[in-house]
């Protein structure tokens, strides 16, 4: 009954996206330059968004259905896990499909917004959603089994994986998007495509789905660890308050494409700027301050553990060396 109710929200689901996407008239208009390639304007790079995450949660929701009626999983878990992937789905839909989408076109701060749904918000909450699973059981058991014989077939995947997830690898891959996309020239750039913007915003999702992964799966392999993963997000998390305070303390604005598009919000160009600057390099801490702690936390658990093991594991060792010896007397 829960599998039927799961498809038929599926099914729902994707027809009510396709009659609330954006349409052109929704947008806030603004005067930027003409893209380079008219096959993709913003409303059909919207639409396109707007199905995939449709699609995403129809699946999600058809997964769920199954493992709820498989009884093997807490059920209590899975509501809990849904509701946090359907609010990071929430978060994305409002970063990518609303208003604040074509305000960050005029207004610095908002397009700094828009980060941070993008990089500090909807990536946890999808990663505590556990997706993998879920969206796994949505699909018929031979494929997710041909699914993982392929990967199991394919060790330089496996490699790629492993190195990907290395605590310094995903460190610099967390801060290279915010590093690489707001300089001044890739910044006018994908503010006037909308193509590009699309390719920043993704590889900025892309690399926070990585981090905060790495965050709630310190212990996935041998080469991570508490420790570690929390020393590597301490340092994203700095290089990206110092670059919020590097926008903040600029004398002069970065990004002469806004102009006086600000002054509608009382701002100057270096004005907005500084807001932006003091929004990054605040905002964000708070949740990674909460992170950290849930690290630190996970690493006093897992001493915790070790010792507990090594003590019992010496237990063992002396019992069986007086075994032993007794055995020798007789």
């Amino acid at each position: 009954m829960l599998v039927q109710w799961g498809a038929h929200l599926a099914h729902h689901t994707l027809y009510m996206a396709a009659l609330t996407l954006p349409t052109p008239t929704a947008r806030l208009r603004v005067d930027s330059a003409p893209l380079s390639a008219p096959l993709l304007t913003r409303e059909r790079l919207d639409t396109l968004v707007g199905v995939a995450l449709a699609l995403t949660g129809a699946l999600y929701t058809l997964g769920l259905g199954r493992r709820w009626a498989r009884g093997a999983d807490d059920r209590w878990a899975l509501l809990g896990r849904a509701a946090a992937f359907a609010g990071g789905l929430v978060t994305l839909l409002a970063a990518l499909l609303s208003p604040l989408d074509a305000l960050t076109t005029r207004l610095f701060t908002a397009h700094i917004a828009q980060y941070l749904l993008l990089a500090d918000v909807a990536p946890p909450l999808l990663i505590l959603g556990q997706p993998g699973a879920t969206l796994r059981a949505a699909l018929p058991a031979a494929r997710a089994t041909r699914l993982g014989a392929w990967w199991e077939g394919r060790p330089g995947a496996r490699i790629a994986g492993e190195f990907l997830t290395l605590p310094l690898v995903v460190a610099v891959l967390d801060v290279a998007p915010l590093l690489i996309w707001y300089q001044p020239r890739p910044f006018t750039a994908a503010l006037t495509s909308g193509s590009l913007h699309l390719v920043e915003q993704l590889s900025i999702l892309a690399a926070a789905l990585l981090f905060w992964w790495t965050a709630r799966h310190p212990d996935a392999r041998p080469t991570l660890g508490h420790s570690r993963v929390l020393v590597s997000f301490f340092a994203a998390s700095l290089a990206s308050a110092a670059f919020g305070l590097a926008l903040f303390l600029a004398r002069t604005p970065w990004y002469p494409i806004y102009g006086d598009r600000a002054a509608p919000w009382n701002l100057t160009p270096l004005g907005d700027q500084q807001v932006g600057g003091i929004v990054l390099g605040v905002a964000p801490e708070l949740l990674d301050l909460l992170a950290m702690l849930a690290l630190l936390w996970g690493l006093i658990q897992a001493q915790e553990r070790r010792a507990t093991a090594r003590a019992r594991a010496e237990r063992q060792a002396r019992r069986q060396i007086r075994r032993d010896v007794g055995r020798g007397e007789e």
